[in-house]
C-alpha cells in the first residue's frame, strides 16, 4: 500500500503529465521564452504544415481544458471530452478523481512552448509527437477546503515530456498520451 506522500507524489506526476509546459532542447540554444507560445517547425510541406498549426491549436485547447479541469478538481469537466482520447483521458479522470477524494485541487498553470516533432498523415488513424518541457514553478497542489499547501507536495517541478496527438475518423485531433522523456532534458 502507498503511504499518503507517495500517493501525493504519484497524482502530482499523473497530473503533470495530463498538463503541458515549456520549450525543451538538448542542443545548447537557450530556452524559448515562455510567452513565446506554441511553434511549428520549419520546412514541412503545406499539408504538414497546416497540420502542425491545427495539432498546436488542439494542444493548446487541451492544456486549457485540463488546467481548468485540475484547477477545479471536476473529473467530469465536460471539455475533457473534446480535447483528450484514451487511454489519457481514462487516466485524467482518475486522477482528478482520486485527488478529489483527498480533498486536493491543483490551482495555478503550467507554462509552455511545445513543439511538433513528427507528423503521420498518411496512417489510417493520423498522428502526431509534441515534445514539451513541464514547468511547474508556478503549479500548485492545494487543499481545496482551506487553501493551504498540501502535504508533502513533490520536488519535482521541471520535466521532458513527449505528448502523442490522434486524428480519429470524423474528429479533430485529440490528446492521446502523455509520458515521460527519459532521454531529454529540459
Amino acid at each position: 500500500m502507498r503511504t499518503g506522500a507517495a500517493r501525493i507524489a504519484g497524482m502530482t506526476l499523473a497530473a503533470a503529465l495530463a498538463l503541458t509546459v515549456t520549450g525543451c532542447k538538448d542542443d545548447p540554444e537557450p530556452p524559448p521564452d515562455f510567452a513565446d507560445g506554441p511553434r511549428a517547425t520549419p520546412g514541412a510541406s503545406a499539408s504538414e504544415a497546416a497540420a502542425r498549426e491545427e495539432i498546436l491549436r488542439a494542444y493548446t485547447a487541451y492544456r486549457a481544458a485540463v488546467t481548468a479541469a485540475y484547477n477545479a478538481g471536476n473529473h467530469l469537466h465536460p471539455d475533457l471530452d473534446k480535447h483528450l482520447a484514451d487511454p489519457l483521458l481514462a487516466q485524467t479522470r482518475s486522477d482528478l478523481y482520486n485527488l478529489g477524494r483527498q480533498g486536493l485541487v491543483y490551482k495555478g498553470a503550467i507554462k509552455t512552448n511545445p513543439k511538433v516533432t513528427q507528423v503521420k498523415l498518411s496512417e489510417a488513424t493520423p498522428t502526431a509527437i509534441i515534445e514539451d518541457c513541464f514547468d511547474l514553478s508556478d503549479y500548485k497542489l492545494i487543499v481545496k477546503s482551506s487553501g493551504a499547501p498540501a502535504p508533502n507536495p513533490p520536488s519535482l517541478t521541471r520535466f521532458a515530456v513527449n505528448i502523442t496527438a490522434t486524428r480519429f475518423t470524423g474528429r479533430n485531433w485529440l490528446i492521446s498520451n502523455s509520458e515521460m522523456a527519459k532521454e531529454r532534458s529540459c
